[in-house]
């Protein structure tokens, strides 16, 4: 089993405008995001069915704020993101 962490809250996935395609969102903080990773990690550690996890599936774009790619910004940054989430789940 790999388990799919997709959107924030339940839901039909990448509709252009909705706020869903960074790691957080107003209603579901980075702390959050972060928070429920090291939750599954607990949770499943010692299911040998459970194999892997996504930090977060298909982050991409959403209208008037573009996400980027090693530049350090807290706010839009994935590669940061995920190797932050990465580092703490280790």
């Amino acid at each position: 089993v790999i388990l799919n962490n997709h959107i924030s809250r339940s839901g039909w996935c990448c509709n252009v405008l909705q706020d869903e395609g960074f790691w957080y969102t107003e209603r579901f903080p980075e702390e959050k995001w972060m928070e429920s990773l090291l939750d599954m990690t607990r949770r499943f550690r010692n299911n040998s069915l459970v194999v892997a996890f996504d930090l977060r599936n298909e982050p991409h774009d959403i209208p008037g704020r573009w996400m980027t790619w090693g530049d350090g910004n807290p706010a839009t940054d994935w590669a940061y993101a995920a190797e932050r989430a990465g580092n703490a789940v280790l």
